[in-house]
């Protein structure tokens, strides 16, 4: 599937989820004991938020096998826009992210038109969210609806809600906004948040 509009959300999943998922848990769960006191504060409230980091930075080796499936799964969108573009930067990088939160955690509404790591050179592609851990009311993801002017004119909710699956990936472009609602299990829930970015090196 392509992102080619600009409010487009694609829905798939890590085809080697089963594979990578063990290996994901074990070095994130690591981390949180390490680095709990150290969380980032982004759109977390409350819960763990880790550095932002190339794939190779986890020293996991699932976290490389997991960024080149989201490349792949990407490509098409690549594509697409080096179409419509007439050309793109030559490299691509990927920063990605872990996020786990405990009951009552939540995130706030956000999106990722900034590269994480500040860098203001780095144009953001695409963005996405690798679902590792999803348990039973463990807070469903929301992104507003850009076309407020309308809700007056609409009965129906027009904000596009997803309900997380474990091992569902999620790509959208970084300029839409989002939102995580609180975990109201007793159980982690646990993501890999990551945006491709455009290195502009040849």
């Amino acid at each position: 599937m392509i992102l080619k509009k600009e409010h487009t959300i694609v829905d798939t999943r890590i085809d080697r989820h089963d594979d990578l998922k063990g290996g994901l848990l074990r070095n994130i769960l690591s981390m949180t004991q390490l680095e709990y006191a150290n969380s980032m504060m982004a759109s977390n409230q409350g819960g763990y938020h880790s550095k932002y980091q190339s794939p190779k930075d986890f020293y996991c080796r699932e976290f490389q096998d997991l960024s080149d499936e989201i490349f792949e799964k990407c490509k098409p969108t690549l594509e697409y826009l080096k179409q419509r573009d007439d050309g793109l930067p030559f490299g691509f990088d990927i920063e990605m992210w872990a996020n786990v939160n405990y009951q009552d955690d939540f995130n706030a509404i956000h999106n990722h038109t900034r590269t994480r790591n500040g860098n203001i050179d780095r144009e953001v592609l695409i963005s996405g969210i690798y679902y590792l851990k999803v348990p039973e009311n463990s807070g469903r993801i929301v992104f507003p609806s850009e076309l407020k002017f309308m809700k007056p004119f609409f009965k129906r909710n027009m904000d596009e809600v997803y309900k997380p699956k474990e091992g569902q990936l999620l790509l959208f472009y970084p300029h839409r906004w989002h939102a995580v609602e609180p975990n109201l299990s007793d159980e982690q829930r646990i993501s890999i948040a990551f945006n491709l970015v455009a290195t502009h090196q040849q």
